[in-house]
């Protein structure tokens, strides 16, 4: 491996985006950040930790790297604000190598560059054990207007961005033994894919802020029924769920309970289906109506074939 400070050089030089809202990045002890007037600041952080989070044996560095940040970018996405900044800590197995480390940081600065995102910061530590990455990402809102999961309605209806269920299906590919390059099938390389490189939806987040669509939204990281839970807690209501509306190619199973999907659930109105349909044209993305808001706090219901079944968050849970 190549010393700590040449890295960290090498990384300052690739990452250096004059201007923005970053005053002074890589280089000192810290960064200096310059938050647009009159805009509020979001914070997220997330851990990937070898072996909970991911297997080196299923993913490039390249991936891996671009995986990280974008985990992070969900979280900013489904808050409907700008990203502008981003922290990357790694923490590094003794046989890892210099070309890895740089693949690693290759992924995230495209995905970086991809959102006018300037690498600010982050740390390189050796480690005895697992691989372990954190990423940091901070971005800027206008004051009040921040998407939160606490704005949901009685009435409002529910909807999902993209597809359901795929990186469940591709994780399940992936411990079989098959990948990117042993694929066969279209859908089992767009599942692995799913899984293995998510694409967080900024633009989509930024467009219901911007357009008042979205009364509430969050990102589908620990699966659609965990989710949505979330919601119906904060908002202090219930939901009810039309399986045969949630867009997936894959099990029931996978669409309610998969997780890393990273698509938006959002609530809104009825009146702003109309709008919706304009944003998903717009976006070149689907957006599905897949059910309502109502009834008492934290009750969902699945709706199928007829019956009406209580529908359990059974998405990740760390501890559980």
């Amino acid at each position: 491996m190549a010393p700590e400070f040449e890295r960290i050089a090498e990384l300052r030089r690739r990452s250096h985006r004059p201007g923005g809202s970053v005053r002074l990045g890589i280089g000192d002890d810290a960064a200096i950040l310059r938050p647009e007037p009159g805009l509020e600041t979001v914070v997220t952080t997330d851990l990937l930790v070898e072996g909970v989070h991911f297997d080196l044996a299923w993913s490039t560095p390249e991936l891996l790297g671009r995986k990280a940040l974008a985990v992070s970018l969900s979280d900013v996405a489904a808050m409907g604000a700008v990203p502008r900044a981003a922290f990357m800590s790694l923490a590094v197995p003794r046989h890892l190598d210099d070309a890895f480390v740089e693949a690693f940081f290759a992924g995230v600065l495209q995905l970086a560059d991809r959102f006018g995102i300037t690498l600010a910061g982050g740390d390189l530590s050796s480690s005895p054990g697992p691989l372990v990455v954190d990423s940091v990402v901070v971005g800027e809102v206008e004051p009040g207007r921040a998407l939160c999961r606490s704005g949901a309605c009685p009435g409002d209806l529910i909807f999902v961005s993209g597809t359901l269920g795929s990186a469940a299906a591709g994780l399940r590919q992936l411990r079989s033994g098959m990948t990117l390059d042993t694929a066969t099938t279209g859908m089992d390389l767009d599942a692995i894919r799913s899984h293995v490189a998510p694409a967080p939806r900024v633009e989509l987040g930024r467009a219901l802020l911007l357009t008042s669509i979205a009364s509430a939204a969050i990102d589908v990281s620990d699966g659609f029924s965990s989710d949505l839970a979330h919601i119906c807690t904060e908002s202090g209501i219930g939901a009810v769920v039309d399986a045969a509306l949630l867009p997936t190619h894959f099990t029931l199973d996978d669409a309610l309970h998969g997780g890393e999907q990273y698509e938006l659930i959002f609530s809104a109105s009825p009146a702003f289906v109309p709008r919706i349909d304009l944003v998903a044209h717009q976006l070149k993305i689907d957006i599905t109506r897949v059910g309502r808001f109502e009834g008492p706090a934290g009750e969902m219901w699945l709706e199928r074939d007829g019956r009406r079944e209580r529908l359990e968050p059974r998405g990740w849970e760390h501890f559980k």
